[in-house]
């Protein structure tokens, strides 16, 4: 395992902010802002970070707004069968750990 750098996560989030991924965005520069050196970059992770989680929000609500009833429909399945499975896959985590 190699490993990574500020400039390899700040890289990572500016990805996923051109793909408008923003929640992982902001993941990638808090991870990078872990790893800043100095003082201003450890800053700019962190606006960034934060620039993110706001834009990640703003563009669910959007998003919301122009889903159809079928469409959310289908959204809110695929978010519980993903909850059902994180669940299971924790008890089996925790019963084989």
């Amino acid at each position: 395992m190699t490993n990574k750098t500020y400039l390899d996560f700040a890289n990572t989030a500016i990805q996923k902010e051109k793909e408008e991924k923003y929640d992982l965005a902001a993941e990638y520069w808090g991870k990078a802002k872990n790893l800043a050196t100095t003082l201003n970059t450890q800053l700019w992770a962190e606006y960034r970070q934060l620039h993110n989680e706001k834009r990640h929000s703003l563009h669910n609500s959007y998003s919301k707004v122009l889903r159809t009833p079928k469409e959310a429909a289908a959204i809110e399945d695929t978010r519980r069968i993903a909850e059902a499975l994180k669940e299971h896959i924790n008890k089996q985590v925790i019963a084989n750990g």
